[in-house]
């Protein structure tokens, strides 16, 4: 019996983490201000210090004076609070001189 209850715990954990991560990008999703926005990587979770969820989202820039331009931005999501926070990825690479990991509009 106690290795059922021990066998029941262990699949707990990653189905847990998985909800998490579904949720992290959900509401990632929801705050981003790309249109068609989608997950460019997995996303990664760290329970600690503060438990927190990175996610990074790809899409095109809305505003028409973007000319469908690709846009990225790095999520930090809470599941404590569930909330989400976002950074524009592609300011952040040009402040550091990086590519952009991003498709072109039409590989989307």
């Amino acid at each position: 019996m106690a290795s059922c209850l021990a066998n029941t715990t262990a699949l707990a954990a990653p189905l847990e983490a998985t909800q998490i991560k579904d949720a992290a990008i959900k509401a990632c999703k929801a705050k981003s201000s790309l249109v068609n926005p989608s997950v460019l990587k997995p996303s990664t979770h760290f329970p600690e210090p503060d438990e927190v969820v990175a996610v990074f989202i790809q899409g095109t820039k809305s505003p028409p004076s973007m000319k469908d331009q690709a846009g990225a931005e790095l999520c930090l999501y809470s599941p404590q609070t569930k909330t989400a926070r976002l950074a524009e990825w592609d300011a952040m690479a040009r402040t550091k001189n990086q590519r952009l990991p991003v498709k072109s509009p039409g590989e989307f």
